[in-house]
């Protein structure tokens, strides 16, 4: 992948680092082997750096991850709240974003959140929904709803603790008002907008199928 890489934009291979999951695929020890002995698993996200050769005389301690502009422009907050209200806007506007956003890691924050749901009403104590399932526009619901998604698809290979967690994390959705936020969100949804582009689509979509997940186990 590496040379492919390489000769695709045509810059020398040793100078590219791959990133996976905060560790750095050295060619050394990851070249010549597959992903599955890599331990990777195919749909995993692995970032490419283009490196200068004064690059390769700092160690990788010199630049923390957090630094990586694709990271950091995710999870600095500023500027991926500017990127979410970006999102309001629709249209080619709104597309460019989500394209945009597509290229991002998940925003750490916003994956807590939901799976904390730590966000609380101040009047009832139970979790603010509108702001942990935003639907002030379609496409950052639709954003929120793959990290929901992201928890309901736990791998089967997970710890018993992680499946136990996501069996309490459903409940918590239920007892606790999710559910009832999301089919609310559904009954309300401007279907004008929605089938305005295959991207609201999906995100209708989305919301369907997770509301007939907790409807389904009921």
């Amino acid at each position: 992948m590496r040379k492919a890489l390489a000769q695709h934009i045509k810059h020398p291979m040793h100078l590219i680092k791959f990133v996976y999951n905060k560790r750095v695929l050295t060619p050394e020890q990851y070249d010549n082997v597959s992903m599955i002995e890599a331990k990777i698993r195919p749909d995993s996200e692995i970032t490419a750096i283009k490196m200068s050769e004064d690059d390769l005389n700092k160690n990788d301690e010199d630049v923390p991850d957090y630094m990586y502009p694709r990271i950091l422009l995710s999870n600095e907050s500023a500027k991926f709240d500017l990127i979410f209200d970006l999102l309001k806007l629709g249209g080619r506007v709104g597309q460019a974003v989500w394209s945009l956003l597509s290229l991002l890691p998940t925003n750490e924050e916003l994956t807590r959140h939901v799976k904390d749901l730590d966000i609380k009403d101040a009047k009832t104590g139970r979790p603010d929904w509108n702001q942990l399932l935003d639907a002030s526009s379609v496409l950052r619901l639709y954003y929120v709803l793959d990290v929901v998604e992201a928890i309901l698809g736990t791998s089967e290979s997970a710890s018993d603790k992680q499946r136990a967690h996501v069996v309490d994390w459903c409940k918590s959705f239920v007892t606790e008002g999710g559910f009832e936020h999301l089919y609310n969100t559904l009954m309300v949804l401007d279907l004008d907008e929605v089938f305005s582009d295959v991207l609201t689509q999906r995100c209708l979509a989305r919301v369907l199928k997770t509301i007939n997940f907790f409807w389904s186990a009921r």
